[in-house]
């Protein structure tokens, strides 16, 4: 079974941090104030971020690693 991680949109997230306050794993983090970045390796696929996000910017996918 796949399993999913968290995709930022980078062109439209606002950097607010909801998603990095929320993200039990704290692999959520804001790059220079810009947008949120994930560390799919701490990542585990919770959705939280993405329920969370105001702007909708956050998507899970299904990860490449793993067959």
């Amino acid at each position: 079974m796949k399993r999913k991680k968290a995709r930022v949109d980078k062109d439209y997230c606002a950097a607010c941090g909801a998603c990095m306050k929320e993200c039990p794993k704290k692999a959520i983090k804001i790059h220079k104030g810009l947008f949120a970045v994930i560390d799919i390796e701490n990542c585990i696929g919770c959705g939280k971020c993405e329920k969370i996000c105001p702007a909708s910017v956050i998507t899970l996918i299904k990860s490449k690693e793993e067959k």
